[in-house]
């Protein structure tokens, strides 16, 4: 072989080596880029099943109008425990259904930590809405 032969075939498999990189560190950043998001969606799943339970809630305490003041306190007090109880299941059946590469990107993993996220991106769309 001459060495515009050897050159080529060098260059050939040089090329061949930097596009597989290229195109791993593509589908890396896309895979990172669809769990961030898939957390964004569980954000959104939570926070509309939180809104609803706690609606639930207070339309049940409207209806026992026949309780005292200091008894629908109490009970609304045991169901929101018991609410907040849920949400912490319901994050950790969620976290779990992400597969485990993808859960290092999930930034949540507690109720309270996503509470906080979830106001976090409440203010965010906000401050977008003001804007226009």
């Amino acid at each position: 072989m001459n060495e515009i032969q050897i050159y080529s075939a060098i260059m050939f498999f040089a090329g061949v080596v930097l596009t597989q990189a290229i195109f791993y560190l593509d589908r890396k950043r896309k895979e990172k880029k669809f769990y961030i998001f898939l957390s964004a969606v569980i954000l959104q799943v939570l926070e509309s099943a939180n809104l609803t339970h706690t609606s639930a809630l207070e339309f049940s305490t409207d209806l026992l109008k026949t309780l005292e003041k200091s008894e629908k306190e109490k009970y609304l007090e045991e169901e929101s425990k018991k609410l907040s109880a849920l949400m912490e299941l319901y994050v950790l059946l969620l976290i779990k259904a992400v597969p485990p590469p993808g859960r290092k990107h999930v930034s949540f993993r507690t109720w309270t930590e996503a509470q906080a996220l979830i106001k976090q991106m409440r203010g965010f769309l906000q401050n977008e809405k003001s804007e226009r």
